[in-house]
């Protein structure tokens, strides 16, 4: 099945965490008080630990930041021209395989008049490899319908083979007139083979779906999804088999939409973890673009389906999970449920900023139950916002020259 995920090289994203207002509250440029704290509403979920370690502060903090806007425009790159890249040194190419990788070597042929794609095809389907899953931008699926000239034979293990073979749709490539200077340094291929399911994923560089992390284990025979489920519900039921037992997302208004979409027909995805997940979200990516509805029928717009994309943040030694649209670095902080001065004192050693019992200048509060607060890593702004969201006669300020927090009471 051929999924294609198009995305234009300048997008805007807007971060919209957890049904926040998107909109960053002023601050006071005297106390640097945050004057509006924004409306939040968690969800308690069974993927939520109620007490977690205390995270070491500074940690996965960006100190040269004390604030992160909520909105994030990456420019178009300049038209300049970049060097091509050798034979040799080609990066944006990768094979990942499982641990029992094939160490035999045999020919692999290669036969006029073929596409890279057909030669690709045939190799995997030749080695056993069945279903092939794809998930390729414009360009990538582009490059791959290219020629890959006269017949030649090449003798190697299947993993190097396969990795050569898109090195070289890559190089052709840039002797492309109708592919962009900027689009020729971004573009790459990531094959993702499992060698104990015999599945394999080809994934478009730059790609709308991103998994990072995570570790490489045994597939698992295949992953289900059930009919009346919405694309979130499955991926939080399946990180949650695989041992992660904290999930946290950051998410814009577009995003949300295209997970919360329900599952028509039941499917199982074949494959490990990291196949299945893709699989699984390109499939909500291409459903959402598939649909015909528009901003003004309370859907996505045309152009903001070109844009849309996910990226899934796996932490193994934590066996914490983050599912964003962002593409800045996201850090998660675990909310526990009892005092709300402790968690602001843990808070702040946790994002790299100070503060003290005497920073708190209010009552104590109790909080009900424990949720995760996602943010672009280093914005204590916003995370202070999502803590006290539920306490609405309090706000938070910060002292950026000294990296100070505290909490007080609005009149």
């Amino acid at each position: 099945m051929k999924h294609i995920s198009k995305r234009p090289l300048a997008v805007v994203l807007t971060t919209t965490l957890m049904g926040c207002a998107n909109e960053s509250p002023t601050t006071s440029p005297e106390s640097g008080a945050l004057n509006q704290p924004m409306v939040y509403q968690h969800v308690e979920s069974a993927l939520v630990a109620s007490h977690v370690t205390k995270p070491k502060g500074g940690n996965q903090i960006d100190t040269t930041k004390t604030t992160v806007p909520t909105k994030l425009t990456v420019a178009k790159p300049s038209n300049v021209m970049a060097q091509k890249p050798s034979a040799q040194t080609t990066k944006g190419v990768t094979v990942d395989a499982t641990q029992s990788q094939r160490t035999t070597t045999k020919a692999y042929e290669v036969f006029d008049n073929e596409t890279y794609e057909q030669v690709l095809t045939r190799w995997l389907d030749r080695e056993g490899y069945a279903p092939f899953y794809k998930a390729l931008n414009k360009n990538s699926t582009k490059v791959l319908k290219q020629k890959v000239g006269t017949s030649s034979v090449s003798y190697n293990t299947f993993d190097k083979a396969t990795k050569q073979l898109l090195e070289q749709a890559k190089l052709n490539a840039w002797e492309m007139d109708w592919l962009s200077e900027s689009a020729k340094v971004e573009l790459g291929f990531r094959l993702l083979l499992d060698h104990e399911s015999k599945t394999a994923t080809l994934i478009g560089n730059p790609p709308s779906i991103k998994i990072t992390g995570g570790k490489k284990v045994t597939a698992k025979k295949f992953h289900s999804a059930y009919a009346g489920e919405t694309y979130e519900t499955v991926l939080y039921r399946w990180l949650a088999q695989e041992g992660y037992v904290r999930v946290g997302k950051l998410l814009d208004e577009d995003e949300t939409k295209v997970l919360k979409q329900t599952i028509s027909s039941s499917q199982d995805f074949y494959g490990n973890f990291a196949a299945a997940t893709t699989e699984l979200m390109d499939a909500a990516l291409l459903a959402a673009r598939q649909n015909e509805k528009n901003e003004r029928q309370g859907w996505i717009s045309d152009e903001g389906k070109e844009g849309l994309q996910l990226y899934l943040r796996l932490n193994d030694l934590k066996k914490e999970a983050v599912l964003t649209s962002s593409k800045q670095p996201t850090y998660m902080f675990m909310v526990t449920s009892g005092s709300l001065k402790d968690n602001f004192l843990r808070l702040t050693d946790a994002y790299g900023w100070k503060a003290t019992e005497n920073q708190y200048l209010t009552q104590d509060y109790k909080v009900t139950f424990g949720y995760p607060i996602v943010t672009e890593q280093g914005n204590i702004k916003k995370a202070l916002e999502i803590l006290l969201a539920d306490f609405p006669k309090l706000a938070g300020g910060i002292v950026p020259s000294t990296r100070t927090t505290y909490v007080f009471a609005e009149e």
